[in-house]
């Protein structure tokens, strides 16, 4: 279940959002979605980055953070922390339960013939 741990919260003007890597069994599993286009700013810890998001474009984080884009996962940067921070000037994310897609597969690298 998602905790709306920073969701809404407002502080120095800019709203906050909180995420926990999906990869860690013992944290909640949830997800952003841009609910408007919008500006963010995404704290992983060791570093920030200002991106730019449209409507329904989704910010997660399974070791590195992945924002879905037209279908398609655009990778990021690993978190040195224990919560990815994303703040927004605007109230323009929401945060859902991440639900794995059922089709999904997962490549552990190198190449093996099927």
């Amino acid at each position: 279940m998602c905790h709306n741990l920073f969701n809404n919260f407002k502080e120095n003007d800019k709203y906050k959002y909180a995420l926990h890597n999906l990869s860690n069994d013992s944290e909640e599993k949830c997800k952003l979605i841009a609910i408007m286009d919008c500006e963010v700013i995404i704290n992983y810890g060791s570093k920030i980055e200002k991106v730019k998001i449209v409507k329904n474009n989704e910010i997660r984080w399974n070791n590195n953070v992945i924002i879905l884009s037209d279908n398609k996962d655009h990778y990021k940067s690993t978190v040195s922390t224990d919560q990815l921070i994303v703040t927004s000037k605007t109230d323009s994310l929401k945060k859902i339960p991440y639900i794995p897609p059922e089709n999904e597969v997962v490549f552990c690298g190198g190449w093996y013939d099927m």
